[in-house]
């Protein structure tokens, strides 16, 4: 369980929030992502014991089948990049940038991508290790 701490009169960088696994999106991304997929269940941002939202129906099936097949990974990149940018194997499209400050970015990606081969364009991702796991 990932314990939370409030800052009184501050502001959190981005940096930090990408650094600890813990993905924002904006409005430009709304929709884009399930909370599966930005790990909000790995960072007990979502309870599965009570609420009703939208979308819950979806959400619950898909942690109970343990069905995700895209999550959010951590990466250092050689530029920096913005989110919205789209992640590749070389060959096609696999995934795209949530975050990014300076050239640390957290990117939805499948599961099962090589990440090592992963690029934006023409610019590498190595991966970083997430403070949480995924399993």
């Amino acid at each position: 369980k990932v314990e939370f701490s409030t800052v009184e009169g501050g502001t959190v960088d981005a940096g930090y929030l990408i650094e600890h696994g813990y993905p924002f999106v904006g409005r430009e991304q709304a929709e884009k992502f399930t909370p599966h997929m930005l790990n909000l269940d790995r960072i007990d941002a979502i309870s599965f014991d009570k609420g009703c939202y939208p979308g819950q129906e979806i959400v619950a099936r898909t942690y109970y089948r343990g069905a995700t097949k895209r999550r959010c990974q951590r990466f250092e990149s050689d530029k920096p990049l913005a989110p919205g940018d789209k992640v590749s194997d070389g060959s096609r499209d696999l995934g795209e940038v949530v975050n990014a400050a300076g050239t640390a970015l957290l990117a939805v990606v499948p599961v099962d991508a090589d990440r090592d081969a992963l690029s934006a364009g023409d610019i590498r991702l190595r991966p970083m290790p997430l403070p949480y796991s995924l399993d």
